[in-house]
């Protein structure tokens, strides 16, 4: 079902706050999720702590 090597991959999630019917919608931050730190064969529940929209890279790993 899943490819088994995701060794050093991550899941790079956007949170979006849905605006009224004329206004733009606003991103709220971005969160990462290192997958070869999750059991991929159960189900995992966590927080993750969202970043500013556009993070650089080096922010992310040096935050953790």
């Amino acid at each position: 079902m899943f490819d088994k090597n995701i060794l050093g991959r991550r899941l790079q999630v956007t949170v979006w706050q849905r605006a009224g019917k004329f206004e733009k919608n606003q991103c709220i931050g971005e969160a990462f999720i290192q997958l070869d730190n999750l059991t991929l064969t159960q189900h995992t529940i966590a927080w993750y702590k969202l970043f500013r929209e556009k993070l650089v890279e080096s922010e992310f790993y040096d935050s953790s």
